[in-house]
């Protein structure tokens, strides 16, 4: 299914951004958006032309590479989560803890 032009960011877009500082990603996203500019606009020539086997085929390795990448980003979001929601139980037990301690330390 091809990605409506309208989500993605031309080249033009992306320096001029990048010029004025305005970068919310990191590089490795920059790269990416570049990536799926580049395979968008293979699909649009494979639209307009019939493609041969070895472009189809080129095509769906490059669709591939980006459902990986995606599936690898997600998968770092969910577990910084997870990371986070540990970190925050862990805190929350370690208040605990003081405070029993300084009701111990207080009762002596």
């Amino acid at each position: 299914m091809p990605i409506p032009a309208s989500l993605l960011a031309s080249q033009e877009d992306l320096d001029k951004r990048a010029a004025q500082g305005e970068r919310h990603w990191d590089n490795e996203d920059y790269e990416f958006n570049l990536q799926l500019n580049a395979v968008h606009k293979n699909m649009e020539f494979l639209l307009k032309e019939k493609p041969s086997h070895a472009k189809l085929v080129e095509l769906c390795e490059k669709l591939k590479l980006e459902k990986k990448f995606t599936e690898r980003q997600s998968q770092t979001i969910d577990d910084l989560h997870n990371a986070l929601e540990a970190e925050k139980l862990k805190s929350k037990k370690l208040e605990e803890e003081l405070k029993k301690e300084r009701t111990r330390n207080f009762q002596l």
